[in-house]
């Protein structure tokens, strides 16, 4: 059992206030419905105890290995008839998330989070995955075993090695699934985003959706997918900034606005607001490393906007 996960659920459901990279692993868990059931159940035995007590720490892996002496193999997740005496609250959800996990086989996966850094991971075969900011990536157990396969929830850049036995294969949300055999490439898929897109730096890449569509990829093509609509279309891109979330190095050349609100959006992790008919304007210019403050500035002076920047956005205006 993962007891980092299983404190973060749990101090959630009392109501206290999670790091951002704490909610990050709690809304990548929660992308699953039996999850949210899950969460959904311990927010009720809470809520439905006597006591506003915090809850104690106990040993989850014991409570675990007590636990399933005495319920059957195929016990399933249910727990909508369950009845707790509020001295055994911890207890008994530290038994329900550890049946829960213990049944799926959650635990024995590898979970790499980043927070406010970009983060880079070097995987058992050597291939190179380079977390951008807020971003997950949930790493098979068997993974360079019986399969390459993983799950991310928001952005990273793959530089795969090259093995044609076992595919590299990259799941989003349930409903996107990307493979390739050695190759580089770009992912970015956010929850509160409800587009999914995919750049091929070099190499082959196919895109496949949960309607047994598919595409395939080259250098420099584009896939985006609608995680409302599940639709999955190909497209040629020019942005040779779509990568320079990593390093901090932006250059633009007569680029138009549509194309940096694209880069620096990866960037901030903000959404960039611009006046109306912002797409027919260009800019050149260059960034290092900006702060969010001064790359509105710069944009600002250029082309006489006032601005403000917020947490989750950055707001051009006419003057």
């Amino acid at each position: 059992m993962n007891s980092k996960l299983y404190h973060i659920i749990t101090n959630k459901a009392q109501g206290m206030v999670l790091s951002q990279e704490d909610e990050t692993i709690l809304n990548v868990f929660l992308n699953n419905k039996e999850n949210q059931e899950l969460y959904n159940d311990i927010v009720s035995i809470w809520k439905a105890s006597s006591t506003n007590e915090p809850l104690l720490s106990f040993d989850i892996d014991y409570e675990w290995n007590t636990f399933r002496k005495i319920v059957q193999k195929n016990a399933k997740h249910k727990i909508r008839k369950l009845y707790i005496v509020s001295t055994a609250i911890a207890a008994s959800i530290a038994i329900l998330i550890s049946l829960f996990i213990g049944i799926n086989h959650i635990d024995s996966n590898i979970i790499y989070t980043s927070n406010n850094d970009v983060t880079k991971i070097t995987l058992a075969d050597n291939s190179i995955i380079t977390l951008n900011k807020n971003s997950v990536l949930t790493v098979n157990k068997n993974f360079n075993k019986k399969n390459r396969s993983m799950q991310l929830y928001g952005e990273a850049f793959f530089k795969v090695q090259p093995n044609s036995q076992l595919p590299f294969t990259v799941h989003i949300d349930n409903k996107l699934k990307i493979e390739v055999t050695g190759t580089s490439f770009n992912v970015r898929s956010y929850n509160f985003e409800t587009i999914a897109d995919v750049h091929v730096i070099s190499g082959t890449v196919s895109v496949f959706n949960n309607k047994n569509e598919s595409i395939r990829l080259v250098k420099g093509n584009k896939a985006i997918f609608n995680k409302n609509t599940g639709t999955l279309k190909k497209y040629e891109s020019k942005n040779d900034n779509i990568t320079a979330w990593q390093s901090g190095e932006f250059n633009f050349d007569s680029t138009s606005l549509s194309e940096l609100k694209e880069s620096i959006e990866r960037y901030f992790n903000k959404e960039l607001i611009f006046p109306s008919e912002y797409n027919k304007l260009s800019y050149s210019g260059h960034f290092s490393n900006p702060s969010a403050d001064d790359f509105a500035q710069t944009i600002a002076i250029s082309f006489g906007w006032n601005y403000s920047v917020s947490e989750k956005q950055i707001i051009f205006s006419e003057k």
